[in-house]
Parts: structure tokens; sequence; C-alpha cells
């Protein structure tokens, strides 16, 4: 399994548990946000558009 993504999954299960958001929500916003996002912009080249200093 790919590092980045990983990360991305352990955090959503994380927020189900702490019951930020519901698992249905959580669907919505990375189908709609996240992957629509970085499949057009990848993500080092999105944090680079922000200025990488201050994403850091």
């Amino acid at each position: 399994m790919p590092r980045i993504q990983a990360l991305a999954m352990n955090e959503a299960a994380r927020m189900v548990e702490e019951g930020v958001a519901s698992v249905e929500d959580i669907d919505i916003a990375i189908r709609t946000g996240f992957g629509l996002r970085f499949s057009v912009l990848g993500l080092l080249e999105f944090i680079d558009s922000g200025g990488g200093d201050i994403c850091y």
C-alpha cells in the first residue's frame, strides 16, 4: 500500500473514531474534493503553488 494512501486512510479512521465526521461524510469529501483536485494537480505541485515554506 502506498505510504501516502495509508496516512490518509489512518486519518479518516481517526476522524470517525473521534466523531469528527461520519463515514459517509468523509467518503463524500474525498470523492469530491481530495480526489479530483489531485488528479489534476499533483500533491507536491499543489504544495508548491501555495508556497512550500508556508505549508511547512
